[in-house]
């Protein structure tokens, strides 16, 4: 009768475990090695589950008496967390609960936000835009969001040290954290680098402080050089924010001597709409998992990865120009999420 009581819906693995042990009195280890090859199971399990039935215990799992049951959430409170959300983005789950009112456990709610489409990422500080650079902005992006691109080039510096560390981590419950070494002043590297649609222009690298007769000679030795090597190309669109040194005097005159179309109006705190920016994000994170700890590493794994960028990569974020512009227009000046 206990069998066909079994038979008639699906087994667990403890009334597996019963049903073999009860008829041939196996040993654990033999249950265990007949089982494994059906389902899932750990000898563990099946040696808890012989020690029950010898002490004549049940299979079943009590029920808790002191269980809470689940509050689910309504669907105005849906509303009311949307609502709250949209205006405290930073809120934690607690905030929330307590803020709200809600009866809700606070698993409760963040599996409803997980369900939503609610995820959380790293806040990212955004520099501080009055309402004339705003306007600046928009003005800048109605003039040029549909610029011809073919003779574009995107030039921007950037800093990069040694020690740097990938910014997350996988960690798994019990395992040892895992932590970085980092001294107080690591060594920098200075970058001036430029893409177009053709791809990169060659990378300087150099530790002295920029100044304009040095932004000079760094253009006659990258973009001057690619320029002459461009058959089809005699007039470039040289787009880069109004650093002091793009804007002094000695530089205008190269601009003005080598045919370079400078972009004047770029409008201040504008990074968002610069694709170098994503080019350095990139770059920075590659090196990143290098882990260069001197100058010489340093330089080996920047000029490494600087070669694996090609046309098509540069291209992808050059031909989004565009739509960047679109995104500043439509949000009246605010910095974009690019």
């Amino acid at each position: 009768m206990k069998q066909q009581a079994y038979q008639q819906r699906q087994l667990t693995k403890q009334e597996r475990v019963q049903a073999i042990f009860e008829t041939q009195k196996f040993t654990v280890v033999q249950i265990f090695n007949m089982l494994k090859r059906k389902i899932t199971i750990s000898l563990s399990t099946v040696y808890k589950t012989v020690k029950k039935i010898k002490n004549c215990e049940s299979l079943h799992r009590k029920e808790r008496s002191d269980k809470r049951k689940t509050i689910s959430l309504t669907n105005p409170d849906k509303k009311r967390i949307n609502v709250f959300l949209s205006k405290n983005q930073g809120a934690s789950v607690s905030v929330v609960k307590s803020k709200l009112k809600l009866s809700a456990s606070k698993s409760t709610i963040w599996r409803y936000l997980k369900s939503d489409g609610y995820t959380i990422k790293k806040v990212e500080p955004k520099p501080p835009l009055t309402s004339i650079q705003k306007l600046q902005r928009v003005n800048f992006c109605k003039k040029h969001q549909n610029n011809d691109l073919r003779n574009a080039v995107f030039s921007d510096e950037c800093s990069i040290e040694t020690y740097l560390h990938p910014k997350m981590y996988w960690h798994k419950e019990g395992e040892q954290k895992y932590h970085t070494f980092k001294p107080k002043h690591p060594e920098k590297l200075h970058l001036w680098g430029a893409i177009s649609l053709q791809g990169t222009i060659d990378l300087y690298i150099f530790k002295q402080n920029l100044t304009g007769k040095l932004y000079v000679d760094i253009l006659k030795k990258t973009l001057l050089k690619w320029m002459k090597k461009q058959k089809n190309i005699d007039k470039i669109n040289l787009y880069q924010d109004k650093d002091p040194k793009h804007t002094s005097s000695i530089a205008e005159i190269f601009y003005k001597n080598n045919n370079i179309q400078w972009v004047r109006d770029w409008p201040p705190y504008s990074p968002d709409l610069n694709p170098m920016e994503n080019i350095w994000a990139w770059l920075k994170n590659k090196v990143s998992h290098d882990n260069p700890i001197n100058m010489q590493q340093l330089k080996k794994s920047v000029r490494k990865h600087w070669k694996q960028i090609n046309s098509e990569f540069c291209s992808k974020y050059i031909n989004s120009w565009s739509n960047r512009c679109q995104l500043v227009i439509q949000k009246q000046g605010v910095t974009i999420n690019y």
